[in-house]
């Protein structure tokens, strides 16, 4: 891995195990999970980047109307690049902005203004060079393709075995070690989006597909039902 010479901003999700609220006053840990017992997702995370996506594509547009720029988001998994990507088609996104998501390889010699890079893991972090994240050429391609801007979006330090992300670990020293480098939690960001640091907890309603149904109208923004083998996301409008 060679120096960063571009900007370097690791956005660091602190919310990797958040509680989020579902009726009769349970809750439900939104951690990693698998796809179809094999493709990672992270639903905070994915809603993050998304969010981040949206964000910053509104204001590059408003302050370059007259200019084209590309934003890809980058993400180990397909189940977490393919949840951020269809979240991308409902959005409306500016004219001038276009957005790509996809997993490293939709981008193989792919360059993008922008990049996030959107390191979600595995429901249990190994040393094991078979996980995406201690893959060389994984990581590789993830931090190389941003002209500009590389935004990491990572587990905080307290998550559970995440020194044994070696690679990555190599990644975020090299980027403290760059000359232009920054580290916010993701509540800063979403505090800096929202005006709100728990907006997205506090605007999703997630529980589990079951045998039998009974669907009331939507409470939150982001209504989501999940299983081994789908993810369902309603985004309910409000304004």
């Amino acid at each position: 891995m060679g120096n960063l010479s571009n900007k370097v901003i690791r956005l660091v999700n602190n919310k990797s195990d958040s509680n989020f609220s579902i009726s009769f006053h349970h809750q439900i840990k939104l951690a990693t999970k698998k796809l179809n017992k094999s493709s990672s997702y992270q639903i905070y995370s994915a809603l993050f980047s998304f969010e981040f996506a949206i964000y910053l594509a509104n204001i590059i547009s408003k302050a370059n109307n007259d200019s084209t720029f590309k934003i890809g988001i980058i993400a180990p998994y397909r189940a977490q690049a393919d949840i951020i990507d269809k979240l991308t088609v409902s959005a409306k996104i500016p004219s001038n902005i276009d957005i790509q998501v996809g997993t490293i390889h939709g981008f193989q010699g792919d360059e993008c203004d922008i990049i996030i890079s959107v390191f979600n893991t595995p429901p249990s972090i190994s040393t094991s060079n078979s996980m995406f994240l201690n893959k060389r050429n994984i990581v590789n391609v993830s931090i190389s393709r941003a002209r500009d801007y590389l935004f990491i979006v990572m587990p905080d330090d307290n998550t559970e075995n995440i020194n044994n992300l070696e690679l990555i670990r190599k990644v975020e020293n090299l980027c403290k070690n760059s000359n232009s480098y920054s580290e916010f939690n993701s509540n800063k960001i979403e505090q800096l989006m929202f005006g709100n640091s728990s907006w997205i907890e506090e605007n999703t309603f997630s529980t589990s597909h079951q045998n039998v149904n009974v669907y009331k109208l939507p409470e939150k923004h982001y209504e989501i039902r999940s299983e081994d083998s789908a993810v369902d996301i309603q985004i309910v409008d409000k304004k």
